[in-house]
């Protein structure tokens, strides 16, 4: 599971990385609607800062517990939260907040700062590819479903759900994810 958590970061932070130096990548071409509802770089680092906030707070405060074992369909342990800044040489940091349910769910929350659409596209154009990707409509401002999670931009702020830890093929698994973006979205 923490590898998972680190490797959101690290795409993000890749793509990111990318972005500074002039990468881009392709449009996706899948689509699913879920709802009406509204400096240069070429090295990126992870650095841990706090490691652990007391539940309710980070993370996670925009999904409680109820909320994770209903998605889940199980029971979960309390959540627990950790904090990393994503340094971006010569473009400052991103502060991420996950907060972890057992091996269940994870809520991922991304401080993007003024940059965050060209951030978030950077990050969407690097997991074009993964075959299981499928742009989502009328989720935040934009959203997709990539390596088994939702990643969700409203404004500056990026967020990444996943339920089961899967691959994103299990059903009802996606169905779960938009349903606690919508209620985290709402806790902004």
């Amino acid at each position: 599971m923490r590898t998972r958590t680190q490797l959101s970061i690290m795409l993000l932070a890749v793509a990111i990385a990318a972005t500074a130096c002039g990468g881009s990548g392709d449009d996706g071409s899948g689509q699913v609607n879920a709802g009406a509802s509204d400096g240069p770089s070429s090295a990126a680092s992870i650095s841990p800062s706090a490691a652990a906030q007391a539940a309710g707070t980070g993370a996670c405060a925009l999904i409680t517990q109820e909320e994770a074992a209903s998605a889940a369909g199980m029971d979960v342990p309390s959540g627990k939260n950790s904090t990393a800044s994503v340094s971006i040489a010569g473009a400052g940091s991103i502060e991420s907040q996950t907060c972890l349910y057992g091996s269940e769910v994870l809520v991922g929350r991304f401080d993007l700062g003024s940059a965050g659409a060209t951030l978030f596209a950077a990050y969407r154009d690097s997991l074009t590819s993964e075959s299981d990707f499928e742009v989502v409509t009328g989720l935040g401002d934009e959203a997709f479903f990539a390596k088994g999670q939702l990643a969700v931009r409203q404004g500056d702020i990026g967020l990444i759900m996943d339920v089961g830890q899967n691959t994103g093929t299990t059903s009802g698994e996606q169905e779960e994810e938009q349903g606690l973006a919508v209620i985290a979205l709402g806790r902004l």
